[in-house]
C-alpha cells in the first residue's frame, strides 16, 4: 500500500534531519525559483512551443541561446526578441538534435557567450501522424532518435553546467 502523504513528508523531514548538511541532500531538496537574468538554452526554439518559450524568456530579459534546423526561422525569432523586447542577448545556432558535435557546440556557445547555463529547455521533436500499425520501423526509429536521444545527448553536455548553477531542465 502507498504511504499516506503526511507520513511521506514526515519521513522525508526525518531523513533530512539525519543527513544534516550533506551536499547531495541539499541539491536534492534545493528548489530554485526563476531568477531574472538566468541564461537559457532552448533546443527546438525556431517554431511551436519552443519559439514561444524563447520569446517569454526574452521578454524577461534573459540571455537566450536558441537552436533549430531552419536558419531563417531562427533569425526571425532573434529579430523579434530584439525588436519587441529590446533583448540584445539572444544568439542562435543551426543544430541537429541528434548530433553530438552540435550539442557540444550549443553548450559551448552558451558558456562562451554568457558565462554560465541556468535553464535547459528541450523542445525539439518530430511526429508521425499515422496509425501505429502503418508506420515503418525506420520512421519509429527516427522519431525515437530525435525525441529521445536528442534530449539525452544535449542534457549530457549541459549537465555539468546545470549542476554548477543548480539549474533546471524543462522538457516539452
Amino acid at each position: 500500500p502507498k504511504t499516506p502523504k503526511p507520513l511521506r513528508s514526515f519521513y522525508k523531514l526525518n531523513y533530512l534531519k539525519k543527513m544534516g548538511s550533506n551536499p547531495s541532500v541539499q541539491r536534492w531538496t534545493h528548489k530554485k525559483q526563476f531568477v531574472p537574468g538566468s541564461v537559457v538554452l532552448v533546443q527546438g526554439g525556431s517554431s511551436g512551443l519552443g519559439r514561444e518559450l524563447v520569446l517569454r524568456y526574452a521578454a524577461r530579459q534573459c540571455p537566450v541561446v536558441v537552436s533549430g534546423l531552419e536558419e531563417e526561422l531562427l533569425k526571425e525569432v532573434v529579430a523579434e526578441c530584439k525588436s519587441k523586447y529590446g533583448n540584445e542577448k539572444v544568439v542562435y545556432m543551426v543544430a541537429e538534435a541528434t548530433s553530438e558535435a552540435d550539442a557540444k557546440a550549443l553548450v559551448d556557445l552558451a558558456i562562451s557567450s554568457f558565462g554560465k547555463l541556468d535553464i535547459l529547455v528541450l523542445a525539439a521533436g518530430i511526429a508521425a501522424h499515422a496509425l501505429f500499425r502503418n508506420l515503418s520501423t525506420d520512421i519509429i526509429r527516427k522519431i525515437m532518435e530525435v525525441n529521445f536521444m536528442g534530449y539525452v545527448i544535449l542534457t549530457k553536455h549541459a549537465l555539468p553546467h546545470l549542476l554548477a548553477s543548480y539549474g533546471q531542465i524543462g522538457m516539452i
